[in-house]
């Protein structure tokens, strides 16, 4: 099982950072791709929970979300988020009693947990260091997801979140942020942006070293709800790509909002 998760990662991490590289159309199709993928994926879990799922609509309003961070670089992002929610109201209103609160409410935290943070991608490339940024907000995710794992299971004692995730640690936690701060640290020494001093460095590391394992959390609360292991099986030993992506989904965000307040403010 460990070995087929590192032949995935192999393949699948120097493909993301390629298309990242690339950046533009290219990032735009793979976020598209990784982000209906995983919208799908999280349909699927909740199928036999009696929820009803709009996939039509959600697919739709997820593409132009995506579309709207590529073309606008965020500025018409909330615009559309908005219309989103207006759309799921309106729908719902018009709908009622087919639709309950609760499919109103399930709807619109999928696009907006996948589609709106996975779209941060392109957000955080499209900045004037945004490729420097979103390579290192990649490998601290990496590395606190390695550090985690490897001090949780040689040193963890105490459970993190024992409801949701009965193998994470707190020990496991403390090493991951603790990896990423050392690896951001390593990564500064290297990087021609200046900007990035070791104190926003560290700053940055530990954002992405909790955000990560926060995602990662939230996910497995979210199959725990939905009683699924995995989200999908598209990626070998590691399930969907929404199990994949999990610590991503959060630590993206995390690190182009801190810029944002860090350098550009």
């Amino acid at each position: 099982m460990l070995l087929t998760r590192v032949i995935s990662a192999v393949v699948l991490g120097p493909l993301l950072l390629y298309f990242v590289y690339m950046g533009g159309a290219f990032l735009l199709f793979i976020t598209a791709v990784l982000a209906l993928l995983a919208l799908h994926e999280l349909f699927e879990m909740v199928a036999g929970l009696g929820l009803k799922t709009w996939k039509i609509s959600g697919y739709v309003g997820g593409l132009i979300l995506v579309l709207g961070a590529y073309l606008e670089q965020g500025r018409f992002l909330l615009f559309l988020f908005v219309l989103w929610l207006i759309y799921c109201l309106v729908f719902f209103v018009f709908s009622y009693p087919q639709q309950r609160i609760e499919d109103l409410s399930f709807n619109f935290l999928a696009i907006t947990y996948v589609v709106l943070l996975f779209s941060h991608i392109i957000l955080l490339r499209g900045l004037n260091q945004g490729i420097y940024l979103t390579f290192l907000a990649i490998g601290l995710t990496w590395a606190t997801d390695t550090g985690a794992y490897f001090v949780g299971r040689a040193m963890g004692r105490h459970k993190l979140a024992p409801r949701v995730s009965p193998n994470k640690t707190v020990e496991g936690a403390i090493g991951g942020v603790l990896v990423a701060v050392a690896v951001a640290f390593a990564a500064g020494r290297m990087l021609p942006d200046k900007s990035l001093t070791p104190g926003i460095m560290f700053v940055l590391a530990v954002a992405v070293g909790i955000s990560a394992q926060l995602g990662d959390l939230v996910e497995s609360a979210l199959k725990r709800f939905a009683g699924v292991k995995d989200s999908g099986w598209l990626i070998p030993g590691h399930g969907g790509v929404l199990d994949r992506f999990d610590s991503i989904l959060f630590s993206i965000p995390a690190v182009y909002y801190l810029f944002m307040v860090l350098i550009i403010s």
